[in-house]
């Protein structure tokens, strides 16, 4: 995402991140506005040895599909911004439901959804099992949690992948 922000201001575009973080907080980095959003889920990412009880594991498992909160905040500073065209990148602790919250508020901004991994139908975001094997047959989790975000990835206008067999596996 990095790189595609400082190609789109070098074009002379105004271009906003929107992202998790410990505090809430804005930066401005090579012209590139950073706005960061307090998230406790941001922690448990960071700190993976730490908090890693059963409850924690469910809720950010939970949250990789549907996450109400943080979803409503980040889509209301996008219509706030009021952006020409928004582009996401890994969405899984903000939810696919932003897609959606994005949409609704603003229904004429085209949607782009980059897709850099099997999170919308591997809950281990690789396609491995936990033996390091490709998973040829979607378990009952995998297969609900894909036609979830299905259901939230159909408001998106436009999908880029980083291969072909990444858009075949998601379609």
């Amino acid at each position: 995402a990095q790189n595609l922000s400082e190609a789109f201001n070098e074009m002379g575009h105004q271009v906003k991140v929107f992202s998790l973080g410990k505090e809430n907080h804005v930066d401005n980095i090579n012209n590139i506005i950073i706005d960061r959003t307090k998230s406790k889920l941001f922690n448990f990412i960071i700190n993976k040895n730490k908090n890693k009880n059963l409850i924690n594991k469910i809720r950010l498992h939970k949250n990789k599909i549907y996450n109400y909160q943080l979803s409503n905040v980040i889509a209301n500073k996008i219509k706030e911004y009021n952006p020409d065209i928004v582009n996401i990148h890994n969405i899984p602790i903000i939810s696919p439901l932003i897609i959606k919250k994005i949409k609704d508020i603003t229904p004429h901004t085209p949607i782009v959804s980059t897709l850099h991994d099997y999170w919308p139908i591997c809950y281990r975001n690789t396609l491995l099992d936990k033996n390091n094997k490709l998973i040829k047959k979607l378990g009952m989790i995998n297969r609900l949690t894909k036609k979830i975000i299905e259901y939230f990835l159909r408001y998106a206008d436009a999908f880029v992948s980083t291969s072909d067999v990444l858009s075949t596996k998601i379609q």
